[in-house]
């Protein structure tokens, strides 16, 4: 309507200024309206930054779920400036973190190991780190983009932690990537379980988080398995998950949700 209502037409360019849901739909409404507008993104958190603004997704919540109808369509250009940052909220802050630590996780060790090495610079907002996490972290993303732009194979290892985060945010509306973090978490100690990774994986990625005053509780209730049951990236009747062999190695495996379950009471 607003579009409409400004005489917007199919030469008009839309610019998405803020964190991750203004650029999602900034990128859906471009996407749809009029069969597609020119567009670029001004991310300003973290998140933004690191992940929400690279590879052209842009979702919308439906139904309760998270980002159930959306489009692929990449921006012109993203700025990004981490002074920026300043203006941030603890907790958006974190949660760009979240996302941060799982590019670490499923791609890089040396990015792991900036993250613990740097722990207080970042905590501190030292511009530098902040810029070399956030290459480091787009980078790894683009990777995976350019060899899968449509999210049909490896493109998928980039949902580490989403299936159980994605539900658990919905669940008690607590930001996107805390919420990714626990899911990692949840996911490593499944892996472990399931024997595919050693046992001394959930320490590390438990420090990591707690090193960045996040949380490592979580609940499972029945809400929260109804919104794994209805999560986007599952492929018929299975529950699709992102599991870890070590650090930049995962792989994809399907469930079905009563094997999962009994798994995830045993850990």
């Amino acid at each position: 309507n607003e579009l409409i209502k400004r005489n917007a037409g199919r030469d008009t360019f839309i610019l998405g200024f803020g964190g991750g849901v203004v650029l999602d739909i900034t990128g859906f409404a471009a996407s749809l309206f009029k069969r597609g507008c020119r567009f670029g993104f001004v991310a300003t958190s973290l998140l933004s930054m690191a992940d929400a603004s690279v590879g052209g997704k842009n979702g919308i919540n439906f139904g309760n779920l998270k980002n159930l109808i959306g489009t692929i369509n990449q921006p012109e250009w993203v700025v990004c400036d981490v002074k920026l940052l300043n203006t941030l909220p603890d907790e958006d802050f974190k949660s760009g973190l979240g996302e941060i630590m799982k590019y670490s996780m499923i791609a890089d060790k040396n990015l792991l190991q900036f993250m613990n090495i740097n722990n207080q610079k970042i905590l501190n907002k030292d511009f530098d780190v902040l810029n070399h996490l956030i290459k480091s972290s787009v980078n790894i993303k683009a990777g995976f983009v350019v060899e899968d732009e449509f999210d049909h194979g490896q493109r998928q290892h980039l949902n580490f932690g989403h299936s159980f985060g994605h539900a658990i945010e919905t669940r008690i509306n607590i930001k996107h990537g805390i919420a990714v973090a626990k899911g990692m978490l949840i996911a490593t100690k499944i892996s472990v379980a399931m024997q595919i990774c050693n046992k001394s994986l959930i320490d590390k990625i438990s420090a990591l988080i707690s090193s960045f005053d996040i949380s490592l509780d979580y609940e499972i209730d029945d809400v929260v398995w109804q919104n794994i049951a209805n999560d986007k990236k599952n492929r018929g009747n299975k529950i699709r998950m992102i599991l870890i062999r070590d650090i930049g190695d995962t792989i994809i495996h399907d469930f079905d949700i009563e094997e999962l379950k009994n798994i995830v009471q045993k850990i």
